[in-house]
């Protein structure tokens, strides 16, 4: 009687195309996987000691497989259709990473500038206190930053407080020097949620006035366009030019607002923008035009 073990059985009930058939679906998969786990760690994971040992495990089986296949004198010429099935779906899997990694290594939180300049103050004396009033930011009719984000920042000689108007609260810079300077000033942060929805039917600044933009202001800058509406800034009436006649003060306000990325996709972005020259002599409020310029989304 004779005895045989197990590897001989299944030499004795495998024929050649069976062989054939397991040997080439056992390149192909051994293929597809190092391939995947290399392509993987080399443009996203970064290759680490246990992917590494897997990879070279993978090389090691398809190593072996072509020897066999070569005692064996196997037809490489079969091999060339589950090659390039399993280097195409390895370069699938690739993209289809990429593409995932990439949305959410690059989700990012909303964020919101606002940009104050006012230039031609250092052209003018103050009194014991002068103050420039300026439009409030807002999302979705709340305060974009808060009141203790807002209150008392130093810019310069310039320090910031929330002052409560007539048509609602704005942001005033106050001077306690003589001398004036100009203002610079930019407050910035990301959202406090997840995400954030912006409604463009709400103002980004506040107040929105009745008046309409009266006819000695001008509009400086070439980069505001679209629709908008009237708000206002406050000049204090006890400054005195130096020369009357070169007394223009400049306000260039800018809110950018972002929504952020969402799994790869950018949300709505908008800039509203005062861009105006106030000549001089014209003092206390002062109707200016707010352009909303809606970027992405």
């Amino acid at each position: 009687m004779n005895i045989y073990f197990p590897h001989e059985i299944m030499e004795r009930l495998m024929t050649d195309p069976d062989k054939k058939k397991i040997v080439s679906y056992g390149i192909g998969i051994a293929l597809f996987l190092s391939l995947t786990t290399f392509f993987l760690d080399i443009c996203i994971f970064r290759i680490s000691s246990i992917t590494g040992i897997i990879i070279l495990s993978g090389f090691a089986v398809l190593l072996c497989l072509f020897i066999y296949m070569a005692k064996m004198k196997f037809s490489f010429r079969e091999l060339v259709l589950p090659v390039v099935i399993a280097f195409g779906a390895a370069v699938l899997v690739l993209i289809l990473a990429a593409f995932a990694g990439n949305a959410l290594i690059h989700d990012m939180p909303g964020t919101v500038t606002y940009t104050v300049s006012v230039n031609g103050l250092d052209r003018y004396n103050g009194g014991l206190a002068t103050d420039i009033i300026v439009p409030l930011p807002m999302i979705n009719g709340e305060q974009a930053f808060s009141d203790d984000e807002l209150q008392y920042r130093q810019f310069g000689q310039w320090k910031s407080m929330l002052v409560v108007t007539p048509q609602g609260k704005m942001i005033a810079f106050q001077s306690l020097d003589r001398n004036l300077t100009n203002i610079h000033a930019q407050w910035f942060r990301e959202s406090r949620k997840n995400t954030m929805k912006i409604d463009s039917s709400k103002d980004l600044l506040s107040p929105r006035i009745n008046l309409t933009q009266v006819n000695y202001t001008r509009t400086v800058s070439p980069d505001v366009t679209g629709g908008g509406y009237v708000s206002k800034v406050y000049i204090e009436k006890e400054m005195r030019a130096f020369d009357e006649k070169n007394g223009t003060i400049s306000f260039n306000i800018s809110f950018f607002v972002s929504e952020g990325t969402t799994l790869g996709f950018l949300g709505k972005t908008y800039n509203a923008q005062v861009s105006e020259e106030i000549p001089a002599g014209f003092r206390q409020s002062v109707p200016v035009a707010v352009y909303i310029e809606k970027i992405t989304g």
